[in-house]
Order: structure tokens, then C-alpha cells, then sequence
């Protein structure tokens, strides 16, 4: 049931992909593959198995199936921790000046954001450009991120950057002071999936 939910929203992010744009250089099925399989690989096996083949009204309803989802979304894949990936998702700006980013949260899908409710724990990555940085990039253009595994949350402060509202055009005022994510990427190389 988890793969099949975690294969639909991917699946959702290739088509609108290819749906705006055409590619310069087409990515292969195997980077496709190995990019799903490593988000599929921030959650634990068994993190979800709780939930039934068959879902009813009464089930989403129950407090306690809803407290099991969201410990799951929680649930951190430890064995990954030193693990060198490559990953491809979309850049949610978290510590910036102008257009040079140094940290931010990398998720699956255009458009999840810091919002209510965020994205699962285990499907946001903060990446950390060490003492480096890396251009701003909109919230629809994908990237291909390189980097170091560490396992654990992170709450990030939002408010830190609340200076670039009136000198950065690209800056949205956050009305939520954090936002948590599960794993970090270091040691990082970041890439745009360039369009024709």
C-alpha cells in the first residue's frame, strides 16, 4: 500500500514535469528508478504495514489509526545514516541572501511546502551547502541532489531570514516559525534539470 501511494506521487511529479517542459537531456529510466527507490528508502519497511488493504470512512475517523499514520510519516530509516545518494525532488528555500541559497528543504512533489499539514517527516530532507551556496531555483523547477546521509530531526528556523522579505523577490513570508525534516544531505552537489 506504501509503495503504491509513494509510486502515485512520484509518478504525479514526472507528469507534471513533463507536462511544462520538455527536457534537455533526458534522464533514463534507471535515474527514474533510482531516485524512487531512494525516497522510497527514507521510509522504513514496515513503518506503515498497519494500514488495511481495504480503507473505510470509519477507519480515516479513528484517533488512534491517525495517531499510527502520523507516527509512521515520523519514522526515520537509520540504516541510511553515511549513506552517499542521489536524489531528485524540489528546492523549498530555508537560509538565503538574494539568489544564493545555503540550506534548504528538498521534497518529492512541486508545491509541498511548510504548509499545514507538512510534508511527512521522512519525505523532507534539509540539505546543507556546507559553506557553499547554491542559486534559488522556483518552486516547479526540479534539482538533482548529491550528498552525504545524516539521519535525524531537524527544526529549522524560519523566521531567521524574515530581512529578505522586501530584497528578495523570490522570498515568501512564512507565517510558521520551523520546519522539521528527517534526514540532512552534506558534502552536496546540486543540479537543475535543465529545459529545452
Amino acid at each position: 500500500m506504501r509503495k503504491l501511494k509513494q509510486s502515485f506521487l512520484f509518478f504525479t511529479g514526472v507528469v507534471l514535469l513533463m507536462s511544462t517542459g520538455a527536457f534537455a537531456a533526458s534522464p533514463s529510466d534507471a535515474d527514474y528508478e533510482r531516485w524512487q527507490a531512494n525516497w522510497d528508502s527514507l521510509v522504513p519497511m514496515d513503518a506503515y504495514s498497519f494500514i488495511p488493504d481495504e480503507m473505510t470512512e470509519e477507519i480515516w475517523g479513528d484517533p488512534l489509526f491517525n495517531q499510527q499514520v502520523e507516527n509512521a510519516s515520523r519514522a526515520l530509516n537509520t540504516a541510511l545514516n553515511g549513506a552517499k545518494i542521489d536524489i531528485a525532488g524540489f528546492m523549498v528555500p530555508i537560509k538565503f541572501n538574494g539568489d544564493k541559497v545555503y540550506q534548504f528543504l528538498l521534497v518529492p512533489e512541486a508545491g509541498m511546502c511548510i504548509h499545514v499539514p507538512p510534508p511527512p517527516l521522512n519525505q523532507t530532507i534539509l540539505v546543507d551547502m556546507g559553506d557553499g551556496y547554491t542559486k534559488f531555483r522556483n518552486l516547479y523547477e526540479p534539482v538533482i541532489v548529491t550528498g552525504t546521509v545524516n539521519v535525524g530531526e531537524n527544526r529549522v528556523d524560519l523566521q531567521a531570514n524574515a530581512q529578505e522579505e522586501h530584497t528578495n523577490p523570490n522570498y515568501v513570508q512564512s507565517t510558521f516559525e520551523s520546519a522539521d525534516s528527517g534526514y540532512t544531505l552534506v558534502d552536496v552537489q546540486v543540479k537543475t534539470l535543465e529545459w529545452e
